[in-house]
C-alpha cells in the first residue's frame, strides 16, 4: 500500500478477508481503512471513533479473525470480521495479535477468547516484535514504520580443535571404512536391479507383471449367504494367464484387505485395479468395502491361470463385498463372494449425483481434478472432512436456515499442474468459482450465501 497524506500509518497487512473478498489493510490515528489491490481504490474507510469494540478469536477452520462492533450513522451497530489469510509460520496469528494490541493502544476496548491461537517467541512482545527501538518514519507517508530486529552477536570463533597423530590415523581408517562399505551397498544395489540373464530363472511369485484398465469383468447375480457359483469363463486379453489375481473394479475409492494363508494385502485405491494372490492352492478371503456413498456398482472378481473363479458386485452406499473363494490345485472351485451393506450413521461428504447434473435444492460444491484431493467443508460450526478424486459433487451439511458462511479447503495430493476448481452452488445457482494449477495447490473457501 502506498498512499500520501497528513494522518500516517501505524500498521499495515497486505491481505484480509472480508466477506470472501481480499483487501489490503492499513491503521492510522483516526481511521481503519480497507484499499482493494486490484481496483487501487478505497474500499472503505472505518473512523476509529466509530469502533466500539474489537474481539480477536478464531473461525471453525482456526483462521484467526478480529470481529468490530462498529457504530453506524443511523445509531445502529454493525459487525465487520477481518481474517488474516494463512500465511507461513503462523505470521497470520503474529499479525492478528498486533493489530488487536495496537487497537487496545488507541484505545478501543478489546477482548479475546481464552482458547484463541496464539504465537509468541522468545524475546517478542504482545505485537509479536521484537522489542527495538522504533526507526524514524517521514511526516504524510502512509507506509508502516520498519522496526530493526536486534542484531545477534556472533560468538567468538572457537580454536581449532588440536588431533594426535594416533588421532589422525584412526580418523582416516574409519573414513576408509565407511567408503569401502558405500561401494559395498551400492553394488548390491546395482546387482539387484540388473535385468535377468538368460541362465537366471525367476519364479512366478517374484515377476509381478503390470496390468491396469482390463476388460469390464463379467458379472453374475449377487449370491446370497451360502451360496456357491464356480463360473468356468476363458481367459481374455488383458487378463494374467498365469497365478491367482483379485480385480476390483470402482470408480470410486476402496479399501480393504485380501490374502490367504495368513498372508494379507492392504488395499487403498481408486480405479480398476489388479492385486496378485501369492498362493497357487487353497483359500482367497477379504473384503473390499466403498468409501463413498455412490450408487455406482463395485465389482470383484477372483482368477487364476486366467480363469474366472468367483465374481460378485454391489451398487449399495458404503457397501462392503466379502471374499471366500476356495483354490483346489491347477483347477479352482469358488464358493462364490458374500455381500453385506455397512451401515453409517453420520454421513460423510461424498459425490451421489453425476457430475453434469447441477442439484436444483440444498447448497452443494462441485471439485473438478483428474488426480486426488483432500480437505475439509464446514458452515454453521458443522465440519466435514473429503478425500475423493475427479469430477464430483458434494453436498453441504449444518447450512444454517438463512444465511452463513461456507469455510474450507481443498488440497493437492499430487505435484501436476493440472487445473483443480471448486464451485459452490445454492438451489442451483453458481455463488462462486475458484481454481489452481500450483502443484500441491490449495483452494481457500470462504462464501457467505
Amino acid at each position: 500500500m502506498d498512499l500520501i497524506g497528513d494522518d500516517p500509518a501505524i500498521l499495515t497487512n497486505q491481505e484480509v478477508i472480508i466477506n470472501g473478498v481480499r483487501y489490503e489493510a492499513a491503521l492510522t490515528k483516526r481511521y481503519l481503512i480497507l484499499v482493494d489491490s486490484e481496483n487501487a481504490s478505497v474500499h472503505e474507510d472505518i473512523l476509529l471513533t466509530d469502533i466500539r469494540h474489537a474481539h480477536a478469536a478464531d473461525n471453525i477452520i482456526n483462521e484467526p479473525v478480529i470481529r468490530l462492533t462498529v457504530n453506524t450513522p443511523s445509531g445502529e451497530t454493525r459487525s465487520v470480521e477481518l481474517i488474516f489469510a494463512r500465511v507461513y509460520a503462523g505470521q497470520n496469528i503474529r499479525h492478528r495479535d498486533q493489530w488487536i494490541a495496537t487497537l487496545k493502544k488507541t484505545g478501543i476496548e478489546t477482548s479475546e477468547e481464552p482458547n484463541t491461537t496464539r504465537t509468541t517467541r522468545r524475546g517478542e512482545n504482545a505485537t509479536g516484535l521484537i522489542d527495538a527501538p522504533a526507526a524514524p518514519r517521514r511526516s504524510g507517508d502512509w507506509m508502516p514504520s520498519i522496526i530493526p530486529r536486534k542484531v545477534l552477536e556472533l560468538p567468538p570463533e572457537k580454536e581449532p580443535i588440536k588431533r594426535t597423530p594416533a588421532q589422525n590415523i584412526a580418523l582416516m581408517a574409519l573414513i576408509v571404512i565407511m567408503i569401502i562399505g558405500g561401494v559395498s551397498v551400492y553394488g548390491q544395489f546395482l546387482v539387484a536391479t540388473m535385468p535377468p540373464t538368460q541362465d537366471q530363472r525367476v519364479t512366478p511369485a517374484e515377476a509381478v507383471p503390470a496390468f491396469t484398465l482390463p476388460p469390464t469383468l463379467p458379472t453374475t447375480p449377487t449370491p446370497t449367504v451360502g451360496a456357491t457359483e464356480t463360473p468356468q469363463i476363458p481367459a481374455t486379453p488383458g487378463i494374467p494367464g498365469t497365478g491367482v489375481w483379485v480385480f476390483v473394479q470402482y470408480a470410486g475409492n476402496y479399501t480393504g484387505e485380501i490374502g490367504s494363508q495368513g498372508n494379507f494385502l492392504q488395499v487403498n485405491m481408486s480405479g480398476d485395479q489388479f492385486f496378485m494372490i501369492p498362493v497357487n492352492s487353497g483359500l482367497v478371503e477379504g473384503s473390499i468395502d466403498k468409501q463413498d456413498g455412490n450408487a455406482a456398482n463395485m465389482t470383484v472378481g477372483v482368477y487364476q491361470n486366467g480363469v474366472l473363479v468367483s465374481t460378485s458386485s454391489t451398487t449399495i452406499p458404503y457397501g462392503e463385498i466379502n471374499i471366500r473363494t476356495q483354490l483346489a490345485g491347477n483347477e479352482a472351485t469358488g464358493t462364490g463372494l458374500i455381500q453385506s451393506p455397512v451401515v453409517q450413521v453420520v454421513p460423510t461428504l461424498e459425490a451421489s449425483l453425476p457430475p453434469e447434473e447441477i442439484p436444483q435444492t440444498g447448497t452443494w460444491f462441485r471439485i473438478q481434478y483428474p488426480g486426488n484431493y483432500t480437505g475439509t467443508v464446514g458452515s454453521g460450526g458443522f465440519v466435514q472432512d473429503i478425500n475423493s478424486t475427479g469430477n464430483r459433487f458434494f453436498q453441504v451439511y449444518g447450512v444454517p436456515a438463512s444465511g452463513g458462511i461456507i469455510d474450507g479447503s481443498i488440497d493437492k495430493q499430487d505435484g501436476s499442474a493440472a487445473d483443480l476448481i471448486v464451485e459452490i452452488y445454492q438451489d442451483g445457482t453458481l455463488l462462486a468459482r475458484t481454481n489452481t494449477t500450483t502443484p500441491y495447490g490449495v483452494v481457500d473457501l470462504h462464501v457467505p450465501l
